[in-house]
């Protein structure tokens, strides 16, 4: 015969300041509850519904808006077709440092086709109103902490919401970077672009004095180009406005000149100059149609009076016949040009030999001197790139960069003497077989038994041999390298395709070539590829992989990846696997389909 068991109940507000015995269960009538009494305690201690128990849920949404629970820990979008919102719950009300994940698992999120993850009331998200997954199976982890913030503790590598190199980021400056200079490099063209929303807005570059701002340059609340000053941060002069619709140079606060000057053309304060007798301690010679001459200093078009040129220099632009759209500013700049297009030379002797080189840019005295036909090269430095001849589509940033190349082209040095050996002459005894030469001096030199046709300064040769004696010449083919760092790179002549980023890399080979190198400051070199051990990543340091359990490693499919399993169950030297929910973690391998055992076929589990 069965036994009917009967406990006391009675209403909550009865039982509020109610004392049971120890370890009595009694009935809450009013929310349906147990409570545990201890003898002791007041109201005892009320017992969880099952509809109150916090579990480890996966949520489902296809392609809508939705509003997540309290009781949520994973929101997989499994279809989405526009953009949507995750609205998440406060985070007071979710259990302090419990994870919330929302995740991409159809693959169609885009830059379109976002998920935006939504605060509630006052929360903040990283100090922000809201968080974006903007990639294809993307994916943020966030955390609260029970008050009024949630902390995004993992996301996709491709929808970062703030990247700090060197220091760290913040709201205000999403992509920080700490460090001495920064290369952007292409193996063709290359464009740097800041875009604005609308012409009221601003694109510009500022330059700060202890984080104090000194300089503007750029779109400033207009489509006009801009060049503004500041002595303390807050009040700012235009000094300079070149206008977009006409190409007009504006000098808002007038220039000062010193010395006799020549004026032949143009406006002051809109009255036109004329005449041979200016008012005193102004204009010298006044004259109409032509270049003006201020202090000897010539300012105008420059010769061929092209509309687009502007010529800014004594003996700028000096010969110029047909070549437009170029910019001459400094004694002696683009001198030689003649139908050369849209170059840009700033500082004496810049551009000084180019004649039909195009698309060139020089800032800082001898840069780009010795160019002549080369085109779309980049050198801002005094001496920066001021060897090269004909080579194309170099850059080349800091005093002395790639200061001796000459034919070479798509090297990129950024840094005081970056790259500043390659392109150099190379003596003989020291030629690399196989590489094109240029003889610059015969000497004691014996050519033709290495190569060339004669022995005659000019003559190009492919090195068949070391050479002997005392002759030079110059590599013909030091092409598509790249060096960022003071001093870098130094000790390379002829090679070819090498990458190096640290400061003061020095003593390298003369021809390596297919080599990656990574350093720091003082030239201690951490990672390189190819160049201590061929065809092979060398580390100088451990290398860390993501980590993760096995119920949140990345959905296989991209085969090579590596990572680390915290409670993957392993194998024992005897070959047995460890028990479940016993794993201790280890490497594991995406093979494109699942995870493995690094070095097995056998599959991750926890």
């Amino acid at each position: 015969m069965s036994v009917q068991v009967k406990r006391r109940r009675e209403a909550a507000s009865f039982l509020s300041t109610f004392v049971g015995a120890q370890a009595e269960l009694i009935v809450d009538t009013t929310n349906s509850r147990v409570q545990v009494h201890d003898g002791t305690t007041a109201g005892g201690w009320p017992a969880a519904k099952l509809s109150e128990a916090v579990t480890n849920t996966r949520t489902a949404v296809s392609d809508a808006a939705y509003t997540a629970l309290v009781s949520d820990r994973t929101i997989a979008y499994t279809a989405i077709t526009a953009a949507r919102v995750v609205s998440l719950p406060a985070a007071s009300a979710y259990p302090t440092g419990t994870r919330l994940i929302v995740v991409d698992e159809s693959g169609s999120c885009s830059a379109t086709n976002t998920i935006t993850l939504s605060r509630a009331g006052s929360d903040t998200i990283d100090g922000a109103t809201s968080a974006v997954i903007c990639s294809a199976y993307g994916y943020l982890a966030l955390q609260g902490n029970g008050s009024n913030r949630w902390t995004v503790i993992d996301q996709a590598t491709s929808n970062l919401t703030a990247v700090g190199i060197g220091t760290a980021a913040d709201p205000n400056n999403p992509l920080s970077v700490y460090g001495t200079s920064a290369l952007f490099n292409s193996a063709g063209n290359f464009n740097f672009t800041i875009n604005k929303a609308a012409s009221t807005n601003t694109a510009s570059t500022i330059y700060e004095d202890g984080f104090s701002a000194r300089a503007q340059v750029g779109l400033c609340g207009d489509d006009n180009f801009h060049f503004k000053v500041s002595s303390d941060g807050s009040t700012w002069h235009d000094a300079l406005d070149i206008t977009a619709s006409s190409g007009l140079v504006t000098a808002n606060f007038g220039l000062t000149i010193t010395g006799a000057t020549t004026i032949t053309s143009g406006t002051i304060n809109n009255t036109a100059i004329g005449g041979t007798t200016p008012a005193a301690g102004t204009f010298t010679t006044v004259a109409s149609n032509s270049d003006a001459s201020i202090h000897g200093m010539t300012i105008g078009l420059g010769a061929g009076a092209i509309i687009s040129n502007i010529s800014l220099g004594t003996n700028a632009l000096a010969v110029n016949t047909t070549g437009s759209s170029n910019v001459a500013i400094g004694i002696d700049t683009l001198l030689n040009n003649t139908t050369g297009i849209y170059n840009t030379a700033i500082g004496a002797y810049t551009l000084f030999y180019n004649t039909t080189g195009n698309y060139n840019f020089a800032c800082g005295g001898g840069s780009l001197s010795y160019n002549t036909t080369g085109n779309y090269n980049a050198a801002c430095g005094v001496n920066a790139l001021a060897a090269s001849a004909t080579g194309n589509a170099n850059i080349a940033f800091g005093q002395g960069a790639l200061i001796a190349i000459t034919t070479s082209s798509y090297n990129s040095g950024i840094g005081v003497n970056a790259l500043g050996d390659l392109g150099t002459a190379v003596s003989a005894g020291s030629f690399a077989v196989g590489v094109g030469y240029t003889i610059v001096s015969v000497g004691t030199t014996n050519f033709t038994s290495i190569g060339a046709s004669s022995n005659t300064v000019g003559v190009t040769f492919t090195a068949t041999g070391v050479g002997s004696g005392t002759g030079t010449a110059f590599p013909l083919a030091a092409n598509t390298n790249t060096a960022i760092g003071y001093n870098t790179a130094r000790g390379l002549v002829s090679g070819t395709n090498n990458t190096i980023i640290g400061a003061q890399v020095t003593g390298l080979s003369a021809n390596l070539s297919g080599t990656i190198i990574l350093a720091t400051g003082d030239g201690t070199i951490r990672t390189d590829y190819n160049s201590t051990t061929p065809g092979t990543w060398t580390f100088a340091m451990p290398v860390t992989v993501a980590k993760y359990t096995v119920s949140t490693l990345p959905a296989p499919g991209v085969a090579g990846r590596m990572a680390f399993a915290s409670n993957c169950r392993m194998f024992n030297g005897a070959g047995t696997q460890e028990g479940a929910g016993s794993g201790t973690g280890g490497l594991v391998v995406d093979n494109g389909t699942a995870w493995k055992i690094a070095g097995t076929n056998v599959t991750a589990i926890a």
